[in-house]
């Protein structure tokens, strides 16, 4: 071959490797923005509530696919259409029947004949309104589950989703969260198209967990079926609405107290008969027969109360009882499960009722909910003593060490709170967890804590642990967990204990916080132990991935960190009670006012703080939503003017400017606009500077550039809103009102 040949010839190999890197370099950049996509709508708390819901006992719920039965289930998967209501009592079953059923092969078998020759998208979200985490019991907890789940299933659908977006800029790409109208519009979109091919159907658990507007929800998924490509199997107590919306049609209801006999005569046969000895109750006679035929006529369909009945009956047999002491146990349990539960809760021993009516009254607390079994049991003393953690010594508990007395921690819990909570291993990763958050302590189920809110159930409560306030025990119970911590050094980076610290860290601000709301006074001494705490342990200046950065912040801050921390997580009391001790200083050491976190939250904490330190419920909780520390900051002396940064054009108004321009151009679903309106009268108030302008580069025709003026009248909808905002601007700066206009 010639030189000329040769050149066309490595000329050619050069624009088809060249081709093939653009086409890798496309494929990534396209991979990156769908894993953007997702990450927007996976939130911490999407599969809690299943992982806890019990497996069914084996061989119970088969009967659901029998055909000789008036709903026929199986029939309609294959060929039915809208909604297939399961109802049934408190602890009746429901939520472990419909785990049942979505993990079924023969459930899934039936969806694809239905869903033949289309594709099937299967997905489910069980509701949980019993703990603090909005998104487990929020229609928008819902609707982000569905959609993230139809969007792994079936990736080609992302851009297609995310085109349902409110912003007009390259959506995939976008980290903002999703509001619900965008959720709404998005299913709608992709459940109505024909051009996808696909049918969908979804398993809800726990209607009657949702927070606030059931009916709101209802409306919702009525619309989700009204479409030939869809249809729900749904779960929920037989309320009202529930009746009326889904009990109508007999061939698509079930009433599961009614079915599960059968289900309830095998579970307590089997789990008796694994621990009855042969020579004393398992002769099977007719005594013990008619004892299982008791348990089965009086449990109603109430498998909760046939949980606790046999669980009471085997601690007989452990303790060597005969039939008839088994017979006489029986007769002495209510039928009513409330009542149940009531007995239950008169039987803890008078000594340990204090520390038992403690413990009860923290998992009671939606902004607790669950916790460690370590946490609770591990350490000696009364919960209400915080001067001793204040001034105990740190000293490390190794994971054999805890490991070892798992069992012991766990009998201490059951003499203190009798069969009312449950111990259970995390649903975290094994690889992300310590052996201190191995194994969380929750109440058993939803009754009980229904049954613990009661006026008398609390009363009694109340009056066993008089004057307890949950969340500031919890706080010097948390400070002893974190002494027990082993420290991070350069020699020891230890990334799974880093995550016993976030937890910890984190769970003891949002118990402050609450503290506060409900005391009206700061736990000083606590939370600055907490500082001098962490800047102990954490030596090591450590690598900047999110998972160490949140640590790094407390020591590197030095004295404003724990400040700034404070302000973030709207300490209000305690910033307050801090900065009329000493002067004001306007600048901490991490080059960020602390009036720019008061306005814009756990903003750039956040973006370090995804691997573990805060749920998606607190990051809702710390943004956007404190006018009054920002009056208390600006009061102190904050300048709204102050830079920010190293960028002598970015201020704490400019930054905040920016946040409401965003505001203004998406429907605002969770960041109240009240809150915002009144941080923005302060900031004018303080002499925020009228003069500034905004450009705004999203992609329009060309860049606009707002003035402070045209920022308030695009974000606050309100006119009175609008027009005190004018006449406070004029009345402070007259001369430099500024007016929105184009940029050329």
């Amino acid at each position: 071959m010639d030189k000329a040949g040769i050149a066309v010839s490595v000329a050619e190999s050069c624009r088809s490797v060249a081709a093939k890197l653009l086409f890798f370099a496309e494929e990534s950049e396209r991979a990156r923005a769908e894993r953007n996509a997702l990450s927007v709508l996976r939130f911490q708390s999407m599969r809690a509530r299943e992982s806890d819901i019990v497996q069914a006992y084996e061989e119970t719920y088969e009967w659901m696919f029998s055909a000789d039965c008036k709903w026929n289930f199986s029939e309609w998967l294959r060929t039915g259409d809208g909604i297939f209501w399961i109802a049934g009592r408190a602890g009746s079953g429901k939520s472990t029947l419909m785990k049942f059923l979505y993990y079924h092969h023969r459930t899934k078998e039936g969806l694809r004949s239905w869903s033949a020759p289309r594709e099937l998208v299967f997905a489910s979200h069980f509701f949980w309104g019993s703990d603090g985490d909005r998104m487990k019991k929020s229609l928008q907890g819902l609707l982000q589950h569905l959609l993230l789940q139809i969007l792994e299933q079936l990736p080609r659908l992302i851009p297609i989703a995310c085109s349902c977006r409110s912003r007009p800029i390259d959506n995939m790409a976008s980290l903002d969260p999703w509001t619900v109208e965008e959720l709404e519009r998005a299913l709608s979109h992709l459940i109505r198209s024909e051009e996808i091919r696909a049918r969908f159907c979804f398993f809800i658990d726990g209607l009657d967990e949702q927070a606030h507007d059931a009916g709101n929800t209802i409306n919702i998924l009525k619309d989700i079926v009204s479409t030939s490509s869809a249809k729900l199997c749904v779960s929920s107590r037989p309320w009202n609405t529930f009746e009326t919306h889904f009990g109508r049609d007999l061939s698509r209801r079930l009433d599961l107290h009614d079915l599960t006999e059968g289900d309830i005569r095998h579970f307590v046969e089997g789990r008796l008969a694994k621990r009855a000895t042969s020579s004393r109750v398992k002769e099977l006679d007719a005594r013990y027969k008619a004892l299982v035929n008791n348990i089965v006529d009086r449990a109603q369909g109430v498998f909760l109360w046939v949980h606790l009945v046999v669980a009471s009956l085997l601690r007989g047999l452990e303790n060597g009882d005969y039939i008839n002491e088994l017979e006489a146990r029986l007769e002495t349990i209510p039928d009513d499960l409330d009542d149940y539960l009531t007995q239950m809760f008169d039987r803890i021993e008078c000594e340990k009722r204090l520390e038992g009516a403690q413990i009860l009254l923290m998992l009671c607390e939606p902004a607790i909910g669950s916790l460690p079994l370590f946490t609770i049991t591990a350490f000696e003393g009364s919960w209400c003593d915080t001067t001793k953690a204040l001034h105990a010594d740190f000293k490390i508990i190794r994971e054999g060490k805890i490991i070892e007395n798992k069992a012991l921690l766990a009998a201490r819990l059951d003499a203190r709170c009798s069969d009312l909570v449950a111990v259970s291993e995390t649903e975290l990763p094994i690889w992300e967890v310590r052996c201190d958050r191995k194994y969380v302590v929750k109440l058993l189920h939803k009754s009980v804590f229904d049954f613990l809110k009661t006026g008398k159930a609390r009363k009694t409560l109340d009056r066993w642990a008089p004057r307890f306030n949950p969340h500031i025990a919890l706080c010097g119970r948390l400070l002893l967990h974190i002494k027990s911590l082993s420290p991070i050094t350069r020699k020891r980076p230890d990334k799974v204990c880093l995550q016993s610290y976030l937890w910890a860290t984190r769970l003891f601000f949002r118990c402050q916080r609450q503290a506060e709301q409900s005391t009206k006074t700061a736990e000083i001494a606590l939370i600055e132990e907490l500082g001098r705490i962490l800047a102990n342990l954490i030596f090591y200046k450590a690598p900047q991935d999110s998972s160490w950065v949140a640590l790094n912040l407390l020591t590197y801050a030095k004295k404003d960190g724990l400040l700034a921390f404070a302000v973030a997580q709207r300490l209000t009391l305690y910033v307050d009670a801090k900065l009329a001790k000493r002067s004001w200083k306007t600048r901490t050491d991490i080059e960020r006012p602390l009036l720019d976190y008061a306005l814009r939250g756990s903003r750039r904490l956040s973006e370090y703080w995804h691997d573990g330190w805060m749920t998606d419920e607190e990051l809702n909780e710390t943004h956007y939503k404190d006018a009054d520390m920002v009056e208390i900051l600006l009061r102190a002396g904050a300048d709204p003017n102050e830079r920010v940064g190293d960028d002598p054009n970015t201020t704490v108004w400019s930054r905040f400017l920016e946040q409401l321009l965003y505001m203004g151009s998406i429907p605002i679903a969770n960041e109240p606009r009240e809150t915002t309106f009144r941080q923005a009268q302060l900031m004018l108030q303080y002499g925020a500077d009228l003069s500034l302008k905004i450009v705004d580069f999203r992609p329009w025709p060309v860049d606009q550039e707002f003035g402070v003026l045209g920022i308030v009248e695009d974000v606050f909808l309100k006119e009175e809103q609008v027009i005190e905002l004018k006449d406070l601007m004029a009345r402070k700066h007259p001369a430099k009102e500024a007016t929105r206009r184009i940029s050329t």
